[in-house]
């Protein structure tokens, strides 16, 4: 699943600090609420806000609105690296956040295929609401995250 970002960096190492800021943002929320994010939840980390759309390359499903472009890659990268994973969700569940997209939602099977990276797309835009959970490589990336705190 690939999002539609402006840029892309080299190796992680290279990752620039406010991308790291941001995982480390997610990391202490998922640490703290144990999954279930939302995207509105996300906006309280220091930068995650910004101008961009967080939409599927070639899809035409919209994730979110109004993030960073590090957000963007910072959700990607820890995506690609399993430290987190999405899971679809009901509107109702942003409703209650106070906050979602006023845009048609992504049918219940082509919100199964997108999170299987199976081919999907719509004509026009669509909201595929999701959480945030813990990905297989959570811990292990909490773990060296910490250790990189105390050096």
């Amino acid at each position: 699943m690939e999002f539609n970002t402006p840029f892309t960096h080299g190796p992680k190492t290279q990752r620039p600090e406010s991308v790291k800021q941001i995982m480390a943002g997610i990391m202490a929320l998922l640490k703290t609420n144990g999954g279930g994010l939302t995207f509105v939840e996300l906006e309280t980390i220091p930068g995650f806000v910004g101008e961009m759309d967080m939409v599927l390359r070639n899809r035409n499903v919209i994730l979110w609105t109004g993030v960073s472009i590090e957000a963007s890659q910072a959700i990607q990268d820890m995506r690609n690296d399993e430290i987190i994973e999405f899971e679809s969700t009901f509107r109702l569940t942003y409703g209650t956040c106070g906050k979602f997209l006023r845009l048609p939602l992504v049918s219940n099977s082509a919100a199964t295929r997108i999170l299987k990276n199976k081919h999907w797309s719509y004509k026009y835009p669509h909201w595929l609401p999701l959480v945030i959970n813990k990905g297989n490589n959570y811990l292990a990336h909490r773990e060296v995250m910490s250790n990189d705190r105390k050096e």
